[in-house]
């Protein structure tokens, strides 16, 4: 009866289940894109529009389907609904998502008056059933649980792309090689990013020739800003009277982010020379690198052009700069006179700080120079420098468990994954790819890393069943995206040791080890008198 007993006991111990549930991934739903219109067309906004449409892009980063998606979006100021009704909440749905799968969810939005330009912060909340995976003596079962996340959103509202165009100056002469200005004026909200210019003449002058840079680039314009390119014009002769025109297409992208593309034209008025003046303008401004980082120094190299028929005497050229920035060692340089239609070059020195947060910060280039009468003229010409992050990425506290690897086993490798810089780093990822020892390839979407906060992560590598023993190098490559959205990436490489492949034997029979399982089995027989 008592080893009845004790058979009974021992089987309800084995039938108890081995795993109650799948482990929850930190995030089940990842907020791809925000913006205003439809991904098809974006749309700028301003702080007075009504009846907008907001639209966010959501994608499912789990591994199995999620169902009944609701997204509600919690609006405060300077945000209403459509009935002018603010701290309020929105909903908005989407059909089932499969693993990778995206979809774009709306809220229509009016948009105060009084509203900065500026990004604001609101709370989206993401609720859904996803697939539990339970694994159990009986086998593998699913069943549908109710989750919600809360993650909070930046909506842009940086107004509307605006310019003013113009020539300097509007009048040229027949008969001679004249050197214009084009000067385009930001009279937007915001900042607009990677302009290019491209110029060409079209009127009925036929000898009419632009000459120098058809394509002209700068990383950053600030509103109330402007940017100034020299330009050669040939003008025949016996053209007094005549109206010219100036050809100009301006790429760039909007403060949201999005290419645009504006064409113009500017017209020029020619007339017969009378008297020879100097006119000295800025006629290159390049940064050497054209980006750094915090406690770096560039060189900023300013080329001066006396574009004008009389000689220009007395020239004084400065460079201003904006914190973080700073000019190392002169700032100022003296020229003594630039004659007709020459040059002269200066060489400055941009300091970045060593605490400078990532950003465009600008500058100023200011020349005054005198005509031969001792008049004073002056001009200048702002510039920009993108300061970019200290970003490094490494494994550290690198464990491989197995111990002895033999040919075909799973390696499981644990390490944290360390940020060291200025910025977190964005979107990070973990790849281990197929080939070399590995049979398969692994991959870990782990997101946003900050500084000096060691993230924890379990990498599972299934090493090739005909490797010969020795030890082997297998790459980790980690990638993630900086603060101005760019790609970047690092190799690490792990040694793999692998010995004999494991032979199968038969062992001699031996007293059980005390594990968890003997011990119980020993106090029962205790109990049942089994055991003296």
């Amino acid at each position: 009866m008592k080893k009845i007993m004790l058979s009974l006991i021992i089987l309800s111990l084995l039938s108890m289940p081995l795993s109650a549930s799948a482990v929850k991934p930190r995030r089940f739903l990842y907020i791809k894109e925000v913006g205003w219109g439809d991904v098809n067309r974006y749309l700028q906004v301003s702080p007075g529009d009504k009846g907008v449409k907001l639209f966010i892009v959501i994608q499912n980063v789990y591994n199995l389907e999620l169902r009944s998606i609701e997204a509600k979006l919690s609006i405060k100021p300077p945000f209403t609904d459509e009935n002018g009704k603010t701290n309020t909440e929105l909903f908005s749905y989407s059909p089932p998502l499969q693993p990778g799968q995206e979809n774009t969810v709306k809220f229509t939005l009016n948009i105060d008056e009084g509203a900065a330009t500026a990004y604001y912060s609101l709370d989206l909340t993401l609720t859904f059933d996803y697939q539990v995976k339970v694994e159990d003596a009986k086998g593998v079962h699913y069943y549908w649980s109710r989750e919600s996340e809360k993650q909070v959103i930046r909506v842009p509202v940086l107004g509307k792309s605006r310019f003013k165009a113009q020539l300097k100056p509007k009048t040229v002469y027949s008969g001679e090689k004249n050197n214009i200005v084009f000067e385009l004026k930001n009279l937007g909200d915001s900042a607009i990013y990677d302009l290019e210019l491209r110029f060409s003449s079209a009127n009925f002058i036929s000898s009419n020739v632009v000459t120098g840079s058809s394509i002209v680039e700068r990383s950053e314009v600030k509103p109330d800003g402007y940017i100034q390119v020299p330009i050669s014009l040939f003008i025949d002769k016996g053209l007094d009277g005549k109206v010219g025109q100036l050809q100009v297409e301006v790429k760039f992208k909007d403060p949201y982010g999005f290419e645009r593309t504006e064409n113009m034209d500017l017209g020029y008025y020619i007339v017969e020379r009378e008297r020879k003046e100097p006119e000295v303008i800025i006629g290159k401004a390049y940064l050497e690198p054209e980006a750094a980082k915090p406690g770096e120094t560039v060189s900023l190299e300013v080329e001066l052009r006396n574009t004008g028929a009389g000689e220009a005497r007395n020239i004084y050229l400065s460079v201003k700069m904006d914190e973080p920035l700073s000019i190392y060692g002169v700032n100022m340089v003296y020229i003594d006179k630039i004659k007709p239609y020459k040059s002269e070059k200066a060489v400055f020195h941009v300091s970045v700080d060593g605490s400078a947060q990532p950003g465009f910060y600008s500058g100023e280039i200011k020349v005054s120079y005198e005509n031969a009468d001792g008049d004073i003229y002056t001009s200048s010409l702002g510039f920009g420098l993108k300061v970019e992050s200290i970003i490094e990425t490494k494994l550290i506290d690198v464990t491989i468990s197995n111990g002895v690897i033999s040919p075909g086993e799973t390696v499981k490798v644990e390490a944290n994954v360390l940020v060291i810089g200025t910025s977190s780093a964005n979107f990070v990822e973990l790849r281990a790819g197929k080939g070399g020892a590995l049979e398969g390839d692994f991959y870990l979407y782990i997101g946003r890393v900050d500084v000096d906060d060691p993230f924890p992560v379990e990498i599972t590598l299934k090493l090739r069943g005909d490797l010969k023993p020795g030890d082997y190098s297998v790459p980790i490559k980690l990638t993630f995206y900086d603060d101005f959205f760019q790609k970047q990436e690092a190799y690490q490489y792990l040694t793999i040791k692998v010995s004999e492949k494991k032979e199968e034997f038969t062992k001699p029979m031996q007293k059980p080890q005390p594990g968890i399982l003997n011990q119980i089995v020993y106090v029962l027989k205790k109990i049942l008198g089994l055991e003296p």
